[in-house]
């Protein structure tokens, strides 16, 4: 190979390689500003080469429900999915969700099977005090047009309950302001990503 072609392919070596850093740069950059105006943490799926983005408070502890979405590196595509949680000390085998969303009521049936993770001890902050054992039930999907107008009028409604019904009975539960703001963010982050206007989905 002459010192020619040696120098150029060189050249175009170093060209692709600052065009690559120049754009990561820009990425981190907006995935940070990105992050910090939503209030989200985000995590890298290297395998499928996508960004899981989630609510910073709204996805763990108690919630009861919430969004989070994720955005194929290759193109940009992304995809909005829902997580409702019942936890408990034993199974109930949620068969329904009703929402009464200011006194709406607004009953989801499960489309997809739900999940049951044991909850072993887990103290917050390392104290045994707060240890907590028992199951969760995990419903993790990929939301429709009516589970996303659901979510939207959940974090823009006064007061929110769940009603859990399961083989095994019920359980009532409340949906908080902070999960309500934490479903807005996400939400809002993703009609950002999305160039949505309004509540077309």
């Amino acid at each position: 190979m002459s010192l020619c072609i040696k120098i150029i392919l060189k050249n175009k070596i170093g060209l692709l390689a600052l065009m690559f850093f120049v754009l990561f740069f820009s990425l981190s950059l907006f995935s940070s500003d990105f992050e910090k105006k939503y209030n989200l943490k985000s995590q890298i799926d290297k395998k499928n080469g996508i960004i899981w983005y989630k609510h910073k408070k709204g996805s763990g502890g108690n919630t009861k429900i919430y969004p989070y979405f994720g955005k194929r590196i290759e193109d940009n595509q992304c995809s909005l999915r829902m997580v409702i949680l019942y936890r408990g000390p034993d199974n109930l085998f949620v068969k329904e969700y009703i929402f009464t969303v200011d006194d709406e009521e607004h009953i989801l049936t499960p489309r997809n099977k739900i999940q049951t993770v044991e909850m072993g001890e887990n103290p917050v902050g390392g104290n045994p005090n707060t240890a907590s054992r028992g199951i969760c039930e995990v419903y993790d999907v990929a939301a429709n047009q009516e589970e996303f107008d659901l979510m939207e009028k959940i974090s823009n409604a006064k007061t929110v309950k769940l009603r859990y019904n399961g083989v095994k009975g019920y359980k009532k539960e409340k949906i908080h302001t902070s999960s309500k703001k934490a479903i807005k963010d996400v939400l809002d982050a993703f009609k950002e990503l999305m160039g949505m206007n309004g509540k077309t989905f």
